[in-house]
């Protein structure tokens, strides 16, 4: 089999934040994310850090200087999905360290088997959500 030209699955996710301290705190210790490597592009003008759980690749894009991320509109994408095994312990493990979510329980999806999810918001806005196929 041919593979040139192909892709092969999704490399990272970028989420551009006003404060990269702040988001790496929330995906390091309340999402229980990895800090894989911290970059600086553009001469030094901009900053990365990438942080990794189980085979999703987060990339959080600060410019210093400017407040990128508070400013942006809601594009075409919506918001990112991360699958869990066991929803409800983690919706606990977050509201015990003041995360809020949209929903008051997670919501019943009627997808394949059925599946529960539900929506929270990252310390930049970004709208993020547990999934678990049930």
């Amino acid at each position: 089999m041919n593979t040139q030209g192909e892709i092969t699955g999704l490399a990272h996710i970028g989420v551009h934040t006003d404060d990269l301290e702040k988001s790496i705190e929330f995906y390091r210790d309340v999402l229980g994310f990895t800090v894989d490597h911290i970059a600086e592009i553009r001469g030094g003008a901009v900053k990365l850090g990438f942080l990794v759980q189980g085979s999703c690749v987060i990339e959080l894009i600060h410019n210093p200087g400017m407040e990128v991320a508070a400013n942006r509109q809601a594009g075409i994408i919506d918001h990112i999905a991360l699958g869990v095994k066991d929803i409800s312990p983690l919706v606990k493990r977050l509201e015990a360290k003041g995360v809020a979510y949209e929903t008051k329980e997670p919501g019943h999806v009627d997808l394949k088997n059925g599946a529960k999810n539900i929506f929270f918001q990252g310390p930049s806005g970004e709208r993020l959500e547990f999934f678990e196929y049930l």
